[in-house]
């Protein structure tokens, strides 16, 4: 008995050493990859806006802990959380080092002003930039697809990427995708209709320096704006039809998704009632500020478009919408845009 007992003691201090030598060995096989990664790899900045997100917050980071692409930093920018958002990061800038999880604070202006400081600020620099919202789950490979999407660019061209998403309750609970859109992405849908969130978009440095370079300007969400921005200067944009996060829907979130019924005819609502033709006014001045990078055919879109906004006579601002070609992704939404002209309210 006193043999079996001893062997078995052996065995188990041998099951012991192997599974510490393996956790050992899986350590040292993810620092090395990290360190190959951080030498050869492109670099990439994530750019997070954050505000009383202390529910969803830590499950967002784990899911960027879990990247299969690991050359990158995290720069948070928020803008006056009173819950325990701060806290929560200060653990991961223990966890993960302060130089891959840096905090500052945000202009406290709204989330748009938020991300555009980030993407505007000349000291982050990274060969990408990625925008993350403070409540969703990426998949794994989220910062991998993108990547290998925008090296195929020509670096000198500036390039956004953005994709489709999966649809979950608050409890990060998939219940649907977002919707595909087919039709050109092109600046006379962008005129009129986001087709991709901020949460999915990455670019690389040629747009970032072009933002740089334009002055801060008020728009009604950065995500808009950056759809814009790229198809008014002729840029590159890919739109991934695989999803590569979850998108978490929830009573506090900012920006919600816009494909169920409910929120077409909430869509229309804001159409007779004049919110959309308020978020086309702020657009256009926007618009009407970088003016001198835009492409002809942009300009010229964006000219007929504010003609059809302000013509007196209904055939003529229906006119005007027909010769601009602007469109949205949908029948409905197209045919809303005609009702909108009809009463005034584009």
């Amino acid at each position: 008995m006193r043999w079996l007992h001893l062997i078995l003691m052996i065995h188990s201090v041998l099951h012991l050493c192997v599974e510490f030598a393996l956790v050992e060995y899986n350590y040292y096989m993810v620092n090395e990859k990290i360190q190959f990664e951080a030498q050869y790899s492109p670099s990439i900045a994530i750019l997070m806006g954050t505000y009383n997100g202390g529910s969803y917050i830590a499950e967002q980071l784990d899911s960027i802990c879990k990247q299969t692409f690991t050359n990158w930093k995290i720069i948070i920018s928020d803008d006056g959380s009173t819950d325990n958002t701060l806290d929560i990061i200060r653990a991961y800038q223990q966890r993960i080092g302060s130089d891959r999880c840096m905090l500052k604070h945000g202009p406290s202006t709204g989330f748009a002003d938020n991300f555009m400081g980030l993407a505007r600020d000349s000291d982050i620099k990274a060969d990408y930039y990625f925008f993350s919202d403070q409540d969703d789950i990426w998949l794994p490979d989220k910062l991998e697809r993108a990547v290998n999407c925008l090296k195929a660019i020509d670096a000198n061209q500036s390039a956004l990427y953005g994709s489709s998403t999966l649809l979950a309750n608050e409890h990060g609970i998939i219940y649907d995708k977002s919707h595909i859109y087919l039709f050109p992405k092109n600046f006379r849908n962008a005129i009129v209709q986001c087709v991709a969130g901020g949460n999915s978009m990455a670019f690389n440095q040629a747009l970032k320096d072009i933002i740089e370079q334009i002055s801060p300007v008020k728009v009604v969400s950065h995500d808009w704006w950056m759809y814009q921005l790229i198809t008014a200067i002729d840029g590159y944009f890919y739109y991934d039809q695989e999803p590569t996060l979850i998108y978490r829907q929830h009573p506090q979130a900012v920006v919600g998704t816009n494909t169920s019924m409910v929120s077409r005819i909430n869509r229309l609502s804001m159409v007779t009632k004049g919110r959309f033709k308020h978020w086309n006014d702020i657009n256009v001045a926007a618009l009407d500020q970088i003016r001198h990078l835009m492409s002809p055919s942009a300009i010229e879109t964006l000219d007929y478009f504010k003609q059809a906004r302000t013509a007196k006579l209904f055939k003529d601002r229906i006119r005007l919408l027909n010769i601009s070609g602007i469109f949205r992704q949908s029948r409905q939404g197209t045919l809303s845009l005609f009702i909108a002209v009809i009463i005034r309210m584009i």
